[in-house]
């Protein structure tokens, strides 16, 4: 087990990506703090994932939610995160939102890993491409992504999972990865290799 003994916060974890990166930290080893708006969500997540499953619902749009699931969280896991997951936020479609947002939390990123490094904290990015999602399954279904050119678009002809995704953030939060601080990880299918539309 990849990550016995670790405390882990992964926030939005109760579908997509952040469901994904939950069941692989459990699976691993991990206690995982499940986080969402919705209480209902979290408690039947942590449920399926078994005992390793501490169900914490926040609003983390409010500052002061945060600061209550941070309370609860150093109550839950005696005082200890090992591994957070920032995977919550509000999903953009415009390109020009998208971009943004990627150069400041990858610039983000190098500047905490620098400031942190000496402490013994790696901060690492993981950039997904596009993964089927129900998020994503949702805006093809409203006419505004269509997943088949996307695929078509993707130098591996496919959309990523969850799963992949999951997988790769077991490696980052793993010591397999103990020298790696600073870096986005990008797991796209080859979408940026190829270059932007």
């Amino acid at each position: 087990m990849r990550l016995a003994g670790k405390h882990a916060l992964v926030t939005g974890s109760t579908k997509g990506i952040g469901l994904a990166i939950a069941r692989a930290f459990v699976r691993e080893g991990a206690r995982v703090v499940i986080t969402a708006r919705s209480a209902d969500d979290c408690a039947a997540v942590a449920k399926t994932l078994g005992p390793a499953a501490v169900p914490l619902a926040a609003d983390l749009s409010r500052a002061d939610e945060v600061r209550r699931l941070a309370a609860a969280v150093r109550d839950a896991m005696d005082a200890r995160v090992d591994v957070l997951v920032n995977n919550a936020g509000q999903p953009r479609v415009a390109p020009s939102s998208e971009l943004a947002e990627a150069a400041g939390v990858n610039m983000l990123t190098k500047v905490l890993a620098i400031e942190w490094a000496a402490r013994g904290v790696r901060v690492n990015c993981l950039a997904p491409g596009y993964v089927e999602t129900p998020f994503i399954q949702g805006l093809a279904a409203k006419g505004i992504l269509d997943t088949q050119k996307l695929a078509q678009r993707t130098p591996m002809g496919r959309l990523g999972t969850p799963e992949e995704i999951a997988d790769a953030a077991v490696f980052l939060a793993g010591d397999e990865s103990s020298f790696i601080t600073g870096s986005v990880l990008t797991a796209d299918g080859g979408w940026q290799a190829y270059g932007y539309l």
